[in-house]
């Protein structure tokens, strides 16, 4: 519940730029943005780990890596990473395929954990604290234990320059809760 909350707001915000269209879903995981699309919207869904697709959408959500798009001949109104662009092996170019499968007026709507943020703050204090010792928190945070890690931390500084140095000029840039309360 508390994933298609933050989707339906995702929507409503995207939905002040675009009424309707075909999306991609870089990184479906469960199908959670597509169970909230707004009727007007043909979504579509990758997702590098198929254990995690739902038999529902073994049709919409393809078992498909971002990397595997660079011959997609396929356009999009929109497409969206959510919490996907710290996992991959390489963003640029993550990036420039992203770019390349958006049509010339496409909107490219990504989330990302803040390194700047309060948890990662608390983490990096909590490691220097206890001289490296507590390295738990820091090893959950960035899912080290992960089949798929977090390879880069970013803020709202770093990603404005990464999205700019690919062609994306910035709309808005938001924040999104990271607990149900």
């Amino acid at each position: 519940p508390f994933r298609k909350r933050v989707f339906k707001k995702n929507w409503k915000e995207i939905l002040a730029y675009k009424s309707t269209g075909k999306a991609l879903d870089i990184g479906a995981s469960m199908g959670w943005f597509l169970d909230v699309k707004p009727s007007k919207w043909t979504v579509f869904g990758i997702e590098k780990y198929s254990a995690s697709i739902p038999s529902k959408y073994k049709k919409t959500i393809k078992e498909l890596d971002i990397y595997d798009l660079v011959k997609s001949k396929s356009k999009y109104d929109l497409v969206t990473m959510w919490n996907v662009i710290e996992h991959l092996r390489d963003p640029n170019e993550a990036l420039q395929i992203a770019n390349s499968v958006l049509d010339k007026e496409g909107i490219l709507a990504l989330s990302f954990p803040n390194s700047s943020g309060l948890m990662n703050r608390f983490s990096y204090l909590l490691f220097d604290a206890s001289f490296g010792l507590l390295k738990r928190q820091l090893y959950v945070l960035f899912q080290i234990d992960s089949a798929s890690p977090h390879l880069f931390h970013y803020n709202a500084t770093n990603m404005k320059l990464l999205l700019e140095k690919n062609g994306f000029s910035i709309l808005k840039i938001g924040e999104q809760p990271i607990l149900d309360a």
